[in-house]
């Protein structure tokens, strides 16, 4: 006579046992999901500043002499000082970037030759067929690389690109600036996350910034821009 039910798993003396528990600390990375094997503080923090934003709205720092609009438009038709985000390769394969090439006639090795220094924050500056300058921000090391292959070296790419382009607006003094939903379109990174950084880093220049929603359709909703600390 037996108490309860009788159970069906093997016994912890079975061999599948064994199996199973030499498995799980020989090879952790098989038994763990991809965050867990990738632990990423900068990726953590993005996602809880993500959710922040959803929840509050964008926040503005307070005497904040830089303004900031998104509106639809083209990129190729604004008149001034305009910027993309690229890899370091200066492939600019896909969206935004394939049609600049295809527009310019930009080949990615003269490119590469051209600005042999290229790295995280590095922006080149080159000259579109109307003569306005493209600056081409460097925010990962490959041009196919997305958030979800290095969530953690993306995020922190994207902050060195947005104090490079800052950096670059400080010394030659641009006062209007028109940027494509720069790191929100193939590679992933939300927008209303990208639109709070470039208000810190931009805070201090009386500086024009508009954000162009080139994507087909009605624009997305976003949160609104609302406090400052």
């Amino acid at each position: 006579m037996h108490r309860g039910r009788l159970s069906t798993s093997p016994p912890l003396t079975s061999p599948s046992w064994f199996f199973l528990v030499y498995f799980t600390f020989a090879f952790p990375a098989f038994s763990m999901s991809r965050q867990e094997r990738f632990p990423s503080s900068e990726y953590q923090k993005y996602l809880r500043d993500v959710d922040r934003i959803r929840r509050h709205g964008i926040k503005r720092p307070s005497g904040s002499r830089c303004s900031i609009k998104v509106s639809r438009g083209d990129l190729f038709k604004c008149p001034g000082v305009k910027a993309q985000a690229v890899g370091a390769d200066f492939a600019m394969g896909a969206g935004l970037a394939l049609l600049t090439r295809q527009l310019t006639g930009w080949r990615p090795e003269a490119l590469r030759r051209k600005h042999p220094r290229a790295d995280l924050g590095y922006v080149a500056v080159e000259r579109m067929p109307d003569n306005t300058e493209m600056l081409l921000c460097v925010s990962k090391p490959r041009s196919t690389q997305k958030l979800h292959h290095d969530p953690d070296g993306h995020i922190r790419g994207v902050h060195l690109m947005i104090s490079g382009l800052a950096r670059y607006a400080r010394r030659h003094r641009v006062r209007e600036l028109y940027l494509p939903r720069i790191c929100s379109g193939l590679d992933g990174v939300d927008q209303d996350y990208v639109l709070e950084e470039l208000h810190y880093a931009f805070a201090s220049q009386r500086i024009s910034i508009h954000v162009l929603d080139f994507a087909p359709g009605a624009p997305r909703p976003r949160a609104k821009p609302s406090r400052s600390d």
